[in-house]
């Protein structure tokens, strides 16, 4: 590996290549907000006990999105990953004993599938930022579109209203026709890489959950129009008292 390939493999594996992919701008734009709020509380005294704690939890939820890599990224959300993988959890989404035809089955945490025990329920815990630089990136043994057009896989896609912005902006949902194991393929945002991980399998599934999908956009509502399974947005979440 030459000095060049080098230098561009450290870039892409750091946090701030997430500045140049889809939606990066806005984290960093409220990052700099946060400094600024964080200078007026600290230095200028202004409102500290409010602004302070604005700031510094702002900060938190945008620097989460530039974590160089998905373990960091992971740490700061081991409470989700602990929902599948910590039989200890409250909110743990498994029986502490799961049996299919009489074999007790594992939940297993795995870099990629290409290892992975078939007998066992195999869990790639990743970002949709980290997951779109790996597949336009690949490295040694990380997750590669091979993976996903050998095995069935089940996606599921948290906050999914981020997989969307093609067809919000573009009014056409995202068709793509990629031929697995050509690495000159490249996808440009969040929602293609979604789509090109879904169609590498006809049975693979996909399952998205969001609280503000935009239904209002014409676009999104003829995409999900006959695919939603339960409606249950955030505006009824907080009319019957949730928080």
């Amino acid at each position: 590996m030459d000095i060049l390939e080098t230098l561009k493999t450290l870039w892409e594996s750091s946090g701030f290549h997430s500045f140049l992919i889809e939606g990066g701008w806005k984290n960093l734009i409220m990052i700099v907000v946060s400094c600024v709020l964080l200078y007026l509380g600290i230095k200028k005294k202004f409102e500290p006990l409010l602004l302070v704690g604005i700031a510094f939890g702002c900060l938190l939820v945008n620097l989460s999105y530039f974590a160089a890599g998905d373990t960091a990224d992971a740490l700061y959300h081991m409470d989700l990953w602990d929902n599948f993988l910590n039989p200890a959890s409250d909110k743990y989404l498994f029986a502490k004993k799961i049996e299919i035809n009489g074999k007790q089955v594992e939940i297993n945490e795995v870099e990629n599938f290409q290892g992975a025990n078939p007998d066992c329920i195999n869990f790639c815990l990743t970002t949709i930022q980290g997951l779109h630089t790996t597949l336009n990136n690949p490295r040694e043994n990380s997750v590669t579109i091979d993976d996903f057009a050998e095995q069935q896989v089940v996606l599921i896609a948290d906050e999914a209203h981020h997989i969307n912005s093609e067809t919000r902006d573009g009014g056409k949902q995202t068709t793509i026709n990629f031929n697995v194991g050509e690495a000159n393929e490249e996808t440009t945002n969040w929602e293609q890489t979604v789509m090109r991980i879904f169609q590498s399998n006809e049975k693979n599934m996909l399952l998205e959950f969001t609280a503000t999908a935009d239904l209002t956009n014409p676009f999104i509502a003829e995409k999900y129009y006959d695919k939603i399974i339960f409606d249950y947005p955030l505006k009824r979440f907080r009319e019957d008292g949730y928080s």
